[in-house]
């Protein structure tokens, strides 16, 4: 017997598109996308009938979200460059924290292990992100006005009107390949600022595994939140 449930919309996309599509985010987050003449009482009837297939999708999802939850203590583990890496307590008075196959932080600073992470990352991020980007920039002779490093939670990068590239720090925690993808993503908006065809073909002759990264990405970035 199918059960129906009350189940609230997120967010509602509304373009030319034809079809109606339901999406769940990489937060349990419902999203519709629909064509603009759909009116919101079909949305809500067409969610309430797959309301079982939505609860489940979302169990999933929350589940992955509550495995990924980070413990600030000795012990714990992070990613850094796509690998899991050891929180292990240090007794060296000259660095607070340093990174040497595991992350090492001063005993006297276990109550500061979340900032001390953050910040960490935040360097790495300033410096190896920047560096990924003017390489790859370099490499396909695109032309960028300015980079930033953000704390973007929920946005791996930008591309503004103004050539002006952002990238989220967070982004420090994938691996090298999936860091080239997101910037290689956002070079390609530098020419095309939108997701046409002909922006997927300028990112596809950049990185023709792309959709790989995407993929991974899409199944993965739950694993670097740092709640």
């Amino acid at each position: 017997m199918m059960m129906f449930f009350n189940i609230e919309i997120d967010k509602i996309v509304r373009s030319k598109r034809r079809s109606i599509a339901l999406e769940i985010s990489n937060s349990g987050e419902l999203i519709v996308r629909a064509p603009h003449s759909v009116t919101m009482n079909y949305l809500k009837k067409l969610v309430a009938g797959k309301s079982e297939w939505i609860i489940d999708k979302q169990k999933v999802i929350f589940k992955k979200i509550e495995e990924s939850r980070k413990e600030y203590r000795f012990g714990g583990k992070f990613y850094y460059l796509g690998k899991e890496y050891e929180i292990i307590p240090s007794y060296d008075n000259e660095n607070i924290i340093y990174f040497q196959d595991n992350f090492f932080i001063n005993v006297k600073y276990e109550d500061q292990i979340k900032d001390l992470i953050a910040q960490w990352y935040k360097f790495q991020a300033n410096k190896i992100i920047k560096d990924r980007v003017f390489g790859l920039s370099d490499d396909f002779n695109l032309d960028f006005k300015k980079i930033t490093i953000t704390g973007a939670e929920k946005r791996w990068g930008s591309c503004s009107s103004r050539k002006h590239l952002n990238f989220s720090w967070r982004l420090i925690m994938a691996p090298v390949e999936i860091i080239d993808y997101v910037v290689v993503h956002e070079l390609a908006h530098l020419k095309e600022l939108n997701h046409s065809s002909r922006f997927w073909a300028l990112v596809g002759s950049m990185l023709p595994e792309y959709k790989k990264c995407e993929k991974w990405l899409r199944n993965n970035s739950f694993k670097f939140r740092l709640d």
